[in-house]
């Protein structure tokens, strides 16, 4: 659930005892989240016609707490803030994964329905609730 709220966090972190520089680290991490998820969005294309979804969603799901012990380690070891930033290319990888197999399962879940409009729509309605819940609980 509070995975959403570590972009803003980091942000916040890069920027503490520099705020000259806060808003260049923080456009740095988005577009390095922005641009791994669309390499990866586009790997994906290929990927899944090799892989099973299965295998495609549990490396989704290792990707981003991955990140996160990454993230931990160089704050507690390492202050680095282009490390930081780089941390957020998981990121991007674990979203375009996200992206591309939600379509892809929801369809092989409702085929012959006529229902995925309505199933897609409630996922990611519920994904973006997460999402903003996810804000909230972790500032």
């Amino acid at each position: 659930l509070a995975n959403a709220a570590i972009v803003p966090l980091v942000a916040q972190y890069i920027s503490i005892g520099d705020e000259r520089s806060s808003m260049v680290f923080t456009s740095a991490v988005l577009l390095l989240f922005y641009f791994a998820q669309a390499i990866t969005a586009k790997i994906m294309m290929s990927a899944v016609k090799k892989l099973t979804a299965k295998s495609l969603i549990v490396c989704a799901h290792l990707v981003l707490p991955l990140r996160c012990a990454i993230l931990a380690t160089i704050i507690q070891w390492w202050d680095n803030k282009y490390a930081l930033c780089a941390t957020q290319l998981l990121d991007g990888v674990g979203a375009g994964i996200y992206d591309t197999m939600i379509p892809i399962v929801v369809g092989r879940i409702t085929e012959g329905t006529g229902r995925f409009g309505f199933t897609y729509g409630f996922i990611v309605t519920c994904w973006r609730m997460g999402h903003g819940l996810s804000y909230l609980l972790g500032e």
